[in-house]
């Protein structure tokens, strides 16, 4: 049958339902995408989170499970890129990285990831050029200018890298990193009191977290050392010691500082620490050998007081006037 209209009812209806079915389709679509994106930024909090707390490879395993459920979100892909480059992971940021260029071209934070992956690969011209690109895009990025200033470090243009982190603290002057590198720096130029005034300010500000205050406190041990300085130098090290994966050279620093100081339990179990780690470092065996010679030292019988004490009487008496009856 045909209507007035000229159209037939089963074809109005089998285009209705098409329609309604489509809808769906799409309502179903929209609620997949809905979930996805709302389920990947759910697990980017989390990798926050554990960030957060130390636990940078739970974070990684985290941002790439966000990833996989929302590919199109440009920055938890660019924060994973970031974190796999912490994690010297230059192969996996570097396809993440190119990813991102194609998106936006323009973006300088891309070229310094770029140019982190060049650095960990030991190309440091290619790194150079990428960050002049990045620099010429906004010539303040901080982690551009950390970046070349490792690369000017390198190459021993240590003003040059003073310099660069210099222009990160006049737009940032509580930048931790910066900051440590500024000190680092002053003590490979040998100037350990400028580096340790440095610290002292860094280590002022109450919001600085624990892992920062334990290397800001290693540094400024090794910058007692060189003044000398042996308590505060075993105190800061000993302090610091739990920033580091203390290796045997790190413990061996720390006991020549105890040792210096006075400290020779302190010293002892450095001592230890070292040989556990490496067995056969001549410095910690010397270290060892020399703990020993001063307990040796400290325990060996003094000359007995009365033997003075009777050589200066018979010196009185021969001085002494003789009595006459």
């Amino acid at each position: 049958m045909i209507t007035s209209s000229g159209i037939c009812p089963r074809f109005v209806r089998a285009a209705l339902v098409i329609a309604c079915l489509a809808l769906a389709g799409c309502a179903r679509q929209q609620a997949t995408l809905t979930s996805r994106s709302e389920t990947a930024e759910k697990l980017s909090v989390e990798a926050r989170q554990a960030r957060e707390r130390g636990d940078l490879q739970s974070a990684r395993t985290l941002l790439t499970a966000a990833v996989e459920r929302n590919p199109n979100d440009y920055e938890t892909r660019l924060e994973l890129s970031e974190m796999l480059l912490a994690a010297r992971q230059a192969e996996a940021a570097a396809g993440h990285l190119q990813l991102l260029q194609d998106q936006n071209p323009d973006d300088p934070r891309v070229y310094v990831g770029l140019a982190e992956v060049r650095y960990l690969q030991h190309n440091l011209n290619e790194a150079d050029g990428l960050l002049a690109q990045a620099l010429d895009l906004d010539p303040r990025d901080a982690r551009g200018l950390l970046l070349r200033a490792k690369i000017e470090q390198s190459r021993g243009n240590l003003d040059r890298a003073l310099d660069d982190l210099y222009q990160v603290l006049d737009s940032e002057g509580e930048h931790v990193e910066a900051r440590m590198f500024v000190a680092r720096l002053h003590v490979q130029r040998g100037d350990s009191r400028l580096a340790a005034s440095e610290l002292r300010a860094l280590m002022d500000d109450p919001s600085l977290n624990a892992e920062a205050r334990s290397r800001a406190q290693w540094l400024l041990g090794r910058c007692y050392s060189q003044d000398g300085r042996w308590s505060e130098a075993a105190a800061a090290l000993t302090a610091g010691i739990s920033s580091r994966q203390g290796n045997s050279r790190d413990w061996c620093l720390l006991a020549d500082a105890c040792r210096r100081a006075g400290d020779s339990r302190g010293a002892e179990a450095a001592v230890e620490n070292a040989l556990a780690l490496s067995p056969r470092n001549s410095q910690a065996i010397a270290l060892r050998a020399a703990l020993v010679a001063d307990a040796t030292a400290a325990a060996a019988p003094q000359a007995p007081a009365i033997a003075r004490a009777s050589h200066l009487e018979d010196e009185s008496d021969a001085d002494e006037p003789v009595r006459r009856n």
